[in-house]
């Protein structure tokens, strides 16, 4: 594919569809619509962090825990039978680091440690979600583990958010909004709809639906005026380019879009100081 600037390149001036036939790889539904296009590894903007040698299971998010010498014994994930150690819903944490630019098994080590209680009220317990597989993060979890390494998040999804995507446009998040984050240094982490068959980001089912935390990394208009982005999928370790709306149409919603939320839920991340000077991943 030659180099970084290859794939954008032929994204902006071909499309989705169109850069595939210049080599990307990509994946169409069974009615022949793009479900999404793979980014090459030599194409990555972020560090490939192999944590999938830690998979017990065909998805790389499906670390064993058991594997990790310093959970040894604990009895974190499944308990019992062929799975036992194997954690389902670590996506948020994998996402986490990833995207800010530490190990993710570092980053687990680090979660497990992790206990906030404010007057009786539990807000993350980093133990109790890794003995239990089937327990996933929240956006309070997720800056709480980037808190550790000197990062700011910032919840977004409620009216009264810091960052909320409402504005006269309507409560659904916006290219410029995102590019802007993106922009300045932050990081844009967003609770999306993973098809857990075909693996990619899909709107909502009913059928295999899972809501699944991914990294926003890059928003470009092609030359006809599109908006496509690059994401960080932790499911297989990789990063893959959608169409912008297909994005908004896969992102979280609880209930309607007429209320004040939770609708559209992000975690806004803002690097510390010493790192403002780097650009966005």
């Amino acid at each position: 594919m030659g180099d970084d600037l290859t794939e954008a390149f032929l994204i902006y001036m071909f499309g989705l569809e169109g850069a595939v036939l210049y080599g990307m790889d990509a994946r169409f539904s069974d009615d022949g619509s793009l479900q999404g296009v793979v980014v090459e590894d030599d194409q990555r903007l972020l560090q490939n962090f192999e944590y999938h040698r830690y998979s017990g299971g065909r998805h790389a998010q499906d670390i064993n825990l058991d594997l990790i010498s310093q959970f040894e014994g604990k009895g974190y994930g499944v308990n019992s039978g062929d799975l036992q150690g194997i954690h389902y819903n670590l996506c948020g944490e994998i996402t986490s680091s990833v995207t800010t630019g530490v190990d993710p098994i570092k980053a687990l080590i680090k979660f497990e440690q992790i206990y906030i209680e404010n007057y009786g009220v539990v807000y993350t317990d980093g133990v109790a979600i890794l003995e239990d597989h089937t327990m996933g993060t929240d956006a309070g979890d997720l800056s709480a583990l980037m808190e550790e390494y000197g990062w700011h998040g910032e919840r977004v999804g409620n009216a009264d958010d810091l960052y909320p995507w409402r504005d006269e446009r309507g409560w659904q998040p916006k290219p410029d909004q995102v590019a802007d984050h993106l922009n300045n240094g932050r990081a844009v982490i967003a609770l999306l709809n993973l098809d857990t068959i075909t693996e990619f980001i899909e709107p909502v089912n009913n059928r295999n639906d899972a809501s699944h935390w991914v990294s926003i990394l890059q928003v470009i208009e092609t030359r006809e005026g599109d908006t496509v982005v690059r994401i960080f999928n932790p499911y297989q370790n990789r990063e893959e380019w959608y169409p912008f709306d297909h994005i908004v149409d896969s992102w979280e919603l609880q209930g309607n879009q007429t209320e004040p939320g939770p609708n559209y839920r992000a975690v806004v991340g803002t690097p510390p100081e010493e790192l403002s000077w780097l650009p966005n991943p």
